[in-house]
């Protein structure tokens, strides 16, 4: 799955808000698939009415990652994150609220 655009951790009001990209890493699905589920709500955002085959595959991501990091009592979404960005050569970065940019993975060419 090539993901030539980066993921983002995006910080709102105190809520971490994964963009598009993230999102896709973490459901394991390229980015154009995600968008091919993407609806818009009455108050013009986005959201995404997943199918129950990707909601499972990100949830057995999860349990990958768990399995392999020995975390199966408490995965952590931002190490998975971190994990899969590495895994797909697709770059990582944190936005803090200030709009301070990070860089957690850099993306491989």
């Amino acid at each position: 799955m090539a993901m030539p655009e980066v993921a983002e951790i995006v910080m709102h009001d105190g809520e971490p808000t994964l963009n598009e990209v993230a999102a896709a890493l973490l459901f394991g699905i390229s980015v154009d698939a995600l968008r091919s589920y993407a609806t818009k709500r009455d108050d013009g955002t986005t959201a995404f009415k997943l199918p129950a085959v990707v909601a499972a595959n990100g949830r057995a991501r999860t349990r990958e990652f768990a399995r392999l990091t020995g975390t199966e009592d408490d995965p952590d979404i931002w190490d998975a994150l971190r994990y899969y960005a590495r895994q797909e050569g697709v770059g990582l970065v944190f936005v803090a609220e200030d709009g301070q940019r990070r860089t957690i993975e850099e993306p491989q060419c």
